[in-house]
């Protein structure tokens, strides 16, 4: 029948959702109609469109929007989508390749601290222990193309294509990439050059134009001695010009918000009466909402300042004269608590995790936030082996300010997936199981083994509705890895190129880390 059909009732038929990505490819080879329409730009655009919208992530053009690709650049991108949704899809995926670069070849940089992928997952950030930042561009010579091929190694993989040594601690690391592309990454390093004494914290500013140009912006102190106790680690936030942080003070320990912009050289100050002490706090943007959370096995609390965009005036370029920092001091005069019982935590949790893998939403995860996971053992003995049934609670972001605009609302249940993990081993060390969600929050990784070489991988499409929530994801793919789990540190799995990412520690004085790329 579609060999009688013109281009634009096709184009119709493709984004009704009828013919899937995997249609679109195959039938071209054997239908003459598709094959011409195949040739138009539009046709593998509505592919594309339909493949989003389908739930999964498009393999991504580094610093290229879609918008600006040809048709024979969109058609390598559908084709690649296609073949890492048809490996992850099967009963074993493997990697189409398996490249390894070492983070240091010098002893006195043989600890990394923290590990995050940038955008897409072109490039890598190491911060190691002695205070030096890395970033590391792990593209493959055919990243992008049609074909997905094994490639036999990185070129120059060992050498960082930017360095920058900030000569004391790094406690924490925060950024955020901006542009069509995300070529521009502003990032955030939290400073401690006396770790012992509180007080001491500064906030440094890098700007990154990837991949070409690195362009560094040193700030002066951000973060005064007087009043301050300190940066809790982790709550770092950058958008655009201004970089948040949560701080409390002496001596009852409250919490302060506080919103540095770095190229006009000001902080505003909020004081607020929540308690800054035992649980720390994380946040997220809504538009001009800028919410603050923090849950314990009990509740969950949200706390909120809205329409703060006027507080913070349009930045400049920097004019190259630096002013001395002005401090604004406000208190939370636009603000809402509220707090509501957790009621997926119980006494039989073996394991409580908190996950938060992007500090703002976006569209890619359907402007969910993860709220919380928790692990629970249903049965560890001879006959059943060990299963584990892991939650995870999604809550739309929108929803929670609209919540803390209108607490009268009844609160909405939160989307929940549940995960049914089997024949788990516990590794003998303590809380070692490692457990992410990808870049895009599509996906799960759970190491269970920390010797046997398997990782479990389930694919996560979030439901459209609230009446899918509670849906149990059966399907889980158990990943052959050749490695020592054990070794294992960090483990992340970025959608915009299918690729998974252990970080492991080597073994010997002086070897440092080691990096995998397993790109699917």
């Amino acid at each position: 029948m579609l060999q009688h059909l013109p281009l634009e009732l096709i184009l119709l038929v493709i984004e009704s959702g009828r013919l899937g990505i995997e249609d679109a490819i195959m039938l071209r080879s054997t239908c003459r109609p598709l094959y011409e329409a195949s040739k138009q730009r539009s046709y593998w655009a509505s592919v594309a469109a339909v493949t989003v919208d389908a739930g999964h992530v498009l393999l991504e053009y580094p610093f290229r929007p879609l918008s600006s690709l040809p048709a024979e650049d969109l058609f390598a991108v559908c084709k690649s989508t296609q073949r890492a949704i048809s490996n992850l899809s099967s009963e074993s995926p493997r990697p189409v390749s398996h490249d390894t670069f070492s983070t240091s070849k010098s002893s006195d940089l043989d600890s990394v601290s923290i590990f995050a992928s940038l955008s897409g997952g072109s490039h890598f950030i190491t911060v190691h222990l002695q205070g030096v930042v890395k970033i590391w561009d792990v593209r493959s010579p055919s990243y992008g193309s049609a074909t997905l091929e094994p490639e036999a190694g990185l070129e120059n993989s060992d050498h960082p294509v930017a360095t920058y040594r900030a000569n004391v601690s790094v406690s924490d690391v925060s950024y955020c990439t901006t542009g069509a592309t995300g070529a521009k990454v502003i990032l955030a390093l939290l400073l401690d050059s006396q770790p012992e004494r509180h007080g001491t914290e500064k906030i440094k500013v890098i700007e990154f134009e990837l991949p070409q140009s690195v362009r560094e912006i040193e700030v002066q102190d951000y973060v005064e001695s007087s009043g301050l106790v300190g940066l809790y680690t982790g709550t770092l936030h950058v958008q655009d010009s201004l970089v948040a942080a949560l701080s409390g003070t002496d001596p009852d320990y409250s919490l302060h918000f506080n919103v540095h912009d770095y190229r006009r050289n000001l902080m505003w100050v909020i004081t607020t009466e929540l308690d800054g002490f035992d649980i720390p706090w994380d946040m997220f943007t809504v538009g001009g909402d800028w919410i603050l959370f923090r849950e314990d096995q009990k509740k969950l609390t949200f706390h909120a300042w809205f329409d703060t965009l006027h507080l913070f005036a349009q930045t400049s370029e920097l004019s190259g004269v630096r002013q001395p920092m002005t401090r604004i001091t406000r208190p939370s005069d636009s603000s809402r608590t509220v707090e509501f019982a957790n009621s997926f935590a119980s006494g039989t949790a073996v394991e409580w995790n908190t996950i938060h893998p992007w500090s703002t939403p976006n569209h890619r995860t359907r402007n969910l936030i993860p709220a919380s996971g928790t692990a629970r053992v249903l049965g560890d003995d001879d006959l059943l082996g060990s299963q584990r049934l892991m939650y995870r609670h999604d809550i739309n972001p929108a929803y929670i300010s609209h919540l803390l605009r209108c607490p009268e609302k009844p609160i909405e249940r939160p989307h929940r997936f549940d995960l049914l993990l089997s024949d788990v081993t516990e590794p003998p060390q303590p809380l070692r199981s490692l457990w992410i969600t990808s870049s895009c929050g599509k996906r799960w990784a759970w190491i269970g083994q920390s010797s046997q070489g398997v990782l479990q991988l389930a694919t996560l499409l979030f439901p459209e509705t609230p009446e899918h929530s509670g849906s149990r994801f059966e399907h889980i793919r158990r990943l052959d890895v050749p490695l020592d789990l054990s070794k294992v540190v960090e483990v992340d799995f970025c959608d915009e190129s299918a690729t998974l990412v252990l970080l492991t520690k080597e073994d010997g004085p002086g070897r440092g880390h080691k990096v995998h790329l397993l790109r699917f």
